[in-house]
């Protein structure tokens, strides 16, 4: 448990940063587009994810299922490294004052564009769903479809 909460918490951590590249690299007219490609590949990669997992377990077994995913997260560091230094690094110089001066502006943005406040309250919405779903397959399976836990 506490390795899965520490790749969360890194996850969660640099998703911000991987979103805030698209639009360096995407021309502006595309923006809606790669930004809704970018949340659906993540939320279907953890809703697969969470299924392909118990097949794998029930069929390799921990060990390799485990060493299964280190593997594939060791190749994506890998390629991700590999990936051209394309954009220049702007300096962060934010004060806590600025930052939260920032935060209050985007959320006065949000809170007047409807279509921006229903997207935000859709994508909340179906992250949800996919945690309550995902958390609790492994009960409804054991306990309804009488599926042995090693299985899921």
């Amino acid at each position: 448990y506490v390795i899965v909460f520490m790749y969360w918490f890194l996850d969660q951590v640099y998703y911000p940063s991987q979103q805030a590249t698209v639009p360096e690299h995407v021309k502006k007219e595309y923006l809606p587009v790669v930004n809704g490609l970018f949340l659906l590949t993540q939320q279907v990669s953890i809703v697969v994810g969470f299924g392909v997992g118990g097949l794998l377990l029930s069929a390799l077994g921990r060990v390799p299922t485990i060493l299964f995913g280190v593997i594939n997260l060791l190749l994506a560091s890998f390629l991700v490294s590999q990936l051209p230094d394309d954009s220049p690094r702007k300096p962060v110089e934010m004060s806590v004052a600025s930052f939260f001066q920032d935060f209050v502006e985007g959320y006065r943005y949000i809170k007047s564009n409807i279509a921006i406040l229903t997207t935000v309250f859709t994508i909340i919405g179906t992250q949800i769903i996919i945690t309550i779903i995902s958390t609790s397959l492994p009960g409804y399976s054991t306990e309804i479809l009488g599926i042995r836990s090693e299985e899921h």
